[in-house]
């Protein structure tokens, strides 16, 4: 899991992309930003202070950072990343845990934000279980995963 970027460091004004809270009834929010001309998104609480966060979705030296797995509020784990614009649902698989479908959202024009979309979803797991995210256009086909 990745620390939270400072927020001090966004030239750009976050953009609050979605709000939810915990089944305890914590509240927590995904935020965007540009930085360095790349799309970075954290999960925060409302007042602003970062659990974790990621600059930059893309692959580099055999690692895939194209979604982010993050802390939230508490012991909570969310995964979250921006997908291309055709990509309208992902699906999350993990062996022995039933696949979980999540739509997509549009990022919101402007803001120095990209064109596309994203997803977020709180882990039905704990840390140790991994998932695997693919995201799929309209026709349930797979999309591939864009740098952003």
């Amino acid at each position: 899991m990745l620390p939270a970027t400072p927020a001090h460091s966004h030239p750009h004004p976050k953009t609050v992309l979605v709000h939810g809270h915990l089944p305890d009834g914590r509240h927590w929010q995904l935020a965007a930003f540009e930085q360095g001309r790349q799309l970075g998104m954290e999960i925060e609480e409302p007042s602003g202070h970062s659990d974790s966060g990621q600059v930059g979705f893309a692959a580099s030296r055999d690692y895939n950072y194209y979604w982010g797995e993050g802390l939230g509020p508490g012991s909570s784990i969310f995964y979250y990343r921006p997908v291309p614009p055709a990509a309208v649902s992902v699906r999350l698989t993990a062996p022995g845990w039933r696949p979980r479908l999540v739509r997509t959202a549009p990022l919101p024009g402007g803001h120095g934000l990209p064109r596309g979309r994203f997803f977020v979803v709180q882990s039905p797991s704990p840390a140790t279980v991994s998932w695997t995210v693919v995201p799929l256009d309209a026709a349930g086909h797979p999309v591939a995963f864009a740098a952003f």
